[in-house]
């Protein structure tokens, strides 16, 4: 599960904002960069097999948005099992004290956990996430530019027993007049502050300021790895489909259907 996360992060760059992103955006838990008024997002995923060909899709996730394109609620099916197995569900509450609910469940509905995010000031964001097993959290201090673009945040991880576990620092880097980030690199460091390692994402832009490629490399600038998106697009610049290439090779297929607001 861990994999497919990863991947469909990867396949996905410019798409949202995963919920445990160590950085305070204003659109948290959005669904980022679509336009126009889209109520529901499907998403099939296609992955290569051991002959380097596209399979049937593999997995399917569906996110149901609010009119400022908020997560309001998803779901991911394994289409590998029939009958489909519904292997999450999450709702997600947009408080107006600056607080947002997360709350994930089974197929049958049955809880996993919840996530609380809570805006502690304008450049304050702290996460709390519980279970059966207990309860982990993270602590987030941002810095902006003067357009609110994120400059450099801190985030302090902590454990069940509420002691730190690690900390990350992520750092961005923007082109004038450009507000996405030309590039992205996130320091990680254990419990008492010993460098573990650097990653540093490079990212390429299309037309119509979707990511195209990206490059990864580590703390002594050796690349680690390479990533190129084919993308095509709607009529309103929404992505229709991304063909991802990892170091080169074809990678995954991500297919979108998008259903906008009926007047």
């Amino acid at each position: 599960m861990k994999y497919l996360v990863f991947l469909i992060l990867l396949a996905n760059m410019s798409r949202c904002t995963h919920q445990d992103d160590p950085v305070i955006y204003k659109n948290f838990m959005n669904y980022k960069y679509v336009n126009g008024d889209v109520v529901e997002v499907k998403e099939l995923y296609k992955f290569v097999n051991d002959n380097g060909k596209i399979n049937k899709p593999a997995w399917e996730m569906v996110y149901s948005l609010d009119k400022h394109h908020r997560i309001t609620s998803s779901y991911m099916r394994n289409l590998s099992i029939e009958p489909y197995d519904t292997t999450g569900r999450r709702k997600t509450y947009f408080t107006e004290d600056n607080q947002i609910d997360s709350i994930v469940t089974d197929a049958n509905g049955v809880y996993r956990y919840i996530t609380r995010i809570t805006y502690l000031d304008e450049n304050r964001l702290k996460i709390i996430k519980s279970n059966r097993k207990g309860v982990k959290a993270q602590e987030t201090h941002a810095s902006h530019d003067q357009n609110g673009r994120p400059l450099i945040s801190n985030t302090t991880w902590y454990n069940i027993e509420g002691e730190v576990d690690s900390k990350t620092k992520d750092e961005f880097k923007y082109k004038n007049g450009f507000n996405k980030p030309i590039s992205h690199s996130t320091t990680f460091y254990d419990a008492s502050d010993q460098l573990i390692k650097i990653e540093k994402r490079i990212f390429i832009y299309g037309e119509h300021d979707e990511v195209i490629a990206a490059k990864i490399y580590n703390e002594k600038d050796s690349l680690l790895q390479t990533l190129r998106n084919e993308q095509v697009l709607d009529d309103q610049n929404n992505l229709l489909k991304t063909t991802t290439y990892k170091n080169g090779k074809l990678n995954m297929v991500v297919e979108r259907e998008f259903t906008y607001k009926q007047f």
